[in-house]
């Protein structure tokens, strides 16, 4: 069985995502188990139930959609998190992570509709199984969703956090380091006062001029202070 999560306060909304994911279950045989979230109280009503959540359906629309997202982030790093927005039938479309759930479609649209978004919720269950925990990092601009696994390592650059995924694309954000580390993410090692490393893209260790190359070739240092605790945490992970 999976349980899902949903938080959606749109009564219209609510009943299309439940047709949805009814219809999903019934031609997948598969059996789920939902939990719905529907007011105010949604960010702190989640943390109540989000250790045994696997997937949840969350409103981009929903008034407090970044205080649910990082309380869901908050009680279960394992929740896999699908955004969605609920636009009339004929609205254009937008990227991904953004699903579009359409209104008032004839029966044939409907059901062509629900194969579409059925052949998503195929792929991200099993792009799932593969990935590993989510990283939610929220900003005054934007939320981030990061999937930790695609994370190289955290530099410090004064008042801001360089967070360099596998990719070579660097995302900004205005944090402090102390604040990634007081996450306590595993296999996330802080090495120095500026560095955290993704343990599982380090390469090797060079004990000898202490630093760390990583499976892309880059070298980061290590700090004396930092040193010892380093070097055993990532034997661990090792």
């Amino acid at each position: 069985m999976i349980r899902i999560g949903i938080y959606e306060e749109n009564p219209q909304a609510r009943k299309a995502v439940r047709d949805f994911l009814g219809y999903y279950a019934f031609n997948r045989n598969t059996e789920m188990d939902f939990i719905w979230f529907t007011d105010d109280a949604a960010a702190e009503s989640v943390l109540k139930y989000a250790s045994g959540l696997e997937i949840a359906f969350v409103s981009i629309q929903a008034k407090h959609f970044k205080d649910f997202v990082l309380s869901l982030n908050r009680g279960n790093h394992n929740c896999r998190i699908c955004c969605y927005q609920m636009q009339p039938a004929g609205t254009p479309n937008v990227s991904n992570p953004i699903w579009i759930m359409s209104e008032q479609l004839s029966a044939a649209e409907l059901a062509q509709h629900h194969d579409i978004l059925s052949q998503r919720v195929d792929s991200m269950l099993s792009t799932f199984q593969s990935m590993g925990n989510f990283l939610a990092i929220d900003t005054r601009r934007l939320l981030y969703l990061l999937a930790r696994e695609n994370i190289l390592y955290l530099n410090s650059d004064l008042k801001y956090v360089n967070i360099v995924m596998r990719d070579g694309e660097i995302i900004s954000v205005y944090k402090k380091l102390d604040e990634f580390e007081s996450q306590k993410l595993f296999r996330f090692v802080r090495v120095h006062k500026s560095y955290i490393v993704n343990a599982m893209y380090v390469k090797e260790v060079d004990k000898s001029n202490r630093q760390i190359e990583m499976r892309n070739g880059e070298m980061i240092p290590i700090s004396n202070a930092h040193y010892k605790e380093a070097v055993q945490q990532l034997a661990e992970v090792f």
